[in-house]
């Protein structure tokens, strides 16, 4: 594992390098990681996920980069006390840009994590210049678990065609039946209202009106009810996602700095909400439940605000 970790910085070098060269105009987009539960147990199992992003920088697009098979990339963590792990991820086989591999963290607390390969060296736990770096809270092997714990299983989103375009999702049906309008988005039991009648999009005011409750906030949004099927499922439902053309996370209802995620508990049979962004581009949600996990990839597209 040394002698990859030693590749893995001397990938990072010229990765680095290349940022210099390219006037480092999107190097903070370059990649992001993740890790799911996001709030592990200690020696619990955890996935670590690692995408990267626009680091091909071109005039009007910037695809990202696709880096070979077997391509050393590397996670480091860093224990509050110094110690440091370290694991090899692996490209996953459907998605070019995407790598992951499960870990089990030894200890308990507030863990640093980043991307060996973003960053000339290791000297320091994971440079603040890192795209990649975070806070894990492990928490103690005994610690209490619930059902968003366990719902909170690995973001398995789609990918952009091949051709770049959205994978916006097909109709399902309609919901006129259960009193709303519109085309039912996704296989169910949870449907999106509110994102369209021809296509999955969702609409936001740009700039932010003054007033909007997200003035003064990075992430636009609009409003979208969860309608659930409760003649089909009485469970606990719960909705992330991210940007499928870009770094960014979808965040849910009110606040400056958003909410990760939605929850919807067993007796709700609608939820209205807010889904917010950050920029214009292709989405999707990944909804997960009590044996059952989907997808519903749309678009979001700005309206002009007053």
């Amino acid at each position: 594992m040394r002698r990859v970790l030693r590749s893995a910085t001397l990938a990072a070098a010229s990765t680095a390098l290349f940022f210099v060269g390219a006037q480092s105009a999107t190097a903070a987009g370059t990649a992001r990681l993740d890790i799911f539960p996001d709030r592990p147990r200690a020696a619990e199992r955890a996935t670590l996920q690692l995408r990267t992003y626009r680091m091909l920088p071109y005039p009007g697009r910037t695809p990202p980069a696709v880096f070979p098979a077997d391509y050393p990339m590397v996670v480091a963590l860093f224990a509050p006390g110094g110690r440091r792990v370290e694991r090899r991820l692996a490209r996953d086989a459907r998605d070019p840009h995407l790598w992951q591999g499960s870990i089990r963290i030894p200890s308990r607390g507030r863990w640093t994590v980043c991307g060996a390969n973003f960053q000339f060296a290791l000297d320091i736990p994971c440079a603040t210049t890192n795209p990649t770096r975070r806070h894990v809270h492990v928490r103690a092997r005994g610690a209490a678990t619930d059902v968003w714990h366990r719902l909170q299983r690995p973001l398995a989103l789609p990918s952009l065609q091949a051709d770049g375009k959205c994978p916006a999702a097909a109709p399902s049906g309609n919901l006129s039946s259960r009193g709303f309008g519109g085309h039912a988005w996704g296989p169910g039991p949870a449907y999106p209202v509110g994102l369209g009648s021809e296509a999955p999009v969702l609409r936001y005011l740009d700039p932010i009106p003054r007033a909007s409750e997200f003035f003064g906030s990075a992430w636009f949004g609009n409003k979208v009810l969860w309608f659930v099927d409760r003649d089909a499922y009485q469970g606990p439902v719960l909705i992330r996602g991210r940007q499928l053309d870009g770094p960014s996370l979808l965040r849910f209802e009110r606040g400056h700095v958003p909410p990760r995620e939605l929850r919807i508990v067993t007796h709700a049979g609608d939820q209205p909400s807010y889904t917010r962004v950050r920029a214009p581009g292709c989405y999707a949600y990944q909804v997960d439940g009590l044996g059952f996990g989907y997808t519903i990839a749309f678009r979001a597209e700005p309206v002009r605000g007053r």
